[in-house]
């Protein structure tokens, strides 16, 4: 649930903030919330936490990329409109979305490991 919620505000810091690094916001309270809930249950092992953490991160980088596909369609259909981009674009390739994902989640295991040691 925690996730989710953290997805919904990635999702409207993406769409409302002309601001790129605003995004860290949300992501640090996120981990933050998840820090603190799981250090409410001392005698939960630590793969458990990371487990739950890695989760989480990726529960709500999936509203992310959605919203971010969706403003991407719309600046490239208004560019298109424009006359500044070919009216037949490819999208990235299966390389791009591969290295930025794996990218994303060497973060969030890093990330995870972090606090789950720290909410121990």
């Amino acid at each position: 649930m925690l996730g989710l919620f953290g997805g919904a505000a990635l999702a409207l810091t993406v769409t409302y903030s002309p601001r790129g690094p605003m995004i860290f916001l949300p992501y640090a309270a996120l981990l933050a919330a998840t820090g603190l809930l799981l250090s409410r249950d001392p005698q939960l092992p630590y793969a458990d936490r990371f487990a739950a953490t890695l989760a989480a991160l990726a529960v709500a980088t999936v509203p992310l990329y959605a919203a971010v596909g969706v403003l991407a369609g719309r600046a490239r259909a208004r560019l298109r409109r424009e006359g500044r981009l070919p009216p037949h674009g490819r999208g990235m390739s299966l390389w791009g979305r591969t290295w930025r994902l794996g990218s994303l989640m060497i973060v969030g295991v890093i990330v995870s490991a972090g606090v789950a040691y720290v909410a121990a």
